[in-house]
């Protein structure tokens, strides 16, 4: 019997795998941080093979209220980044 993976497993080894094409960093961090979050706790456990339409809508589901209130993540590279910017004083004409 072949072995098929979990959808945590097979996402995961995805995101590893397509890691540096994606735009930036915080794009890669937002993608897995967004599996994390609302669709491994769904279907997470389950093998892919037994995952159903029911399931994914259950899983998205929460990420377009999320998109809708218009939240974003706090991916380190960006909490970084905006620390930066409001350590640096304004320059005044």
């Amino acid at each position: 019997m072949a072995f098929i993976p979990t959808f945590e497993e097979a996402a995961t080894s995805v995101h590893a795998e397509q890691e540096k094409t994606f735009t930036s960093e915080d794009h890669a961090c937002n993608w897995i941080q967004t599996l994390e979050t609302y669709v491994f706790p769904v279907v997470g456990k389950k093998t892919v093979d037994k995952i159903d339409s029911a399931d994914v809508l259950l899983a998205i589901g929460p990420i377009s209220k999320h998109r809708r209130d218009n939240q974003s993540w706090q991916c380190p590279s960006e909490v970084s980044k905006r620390r930066q910017l409001q350590s640096v004083p304004l320059l005044r004409a």
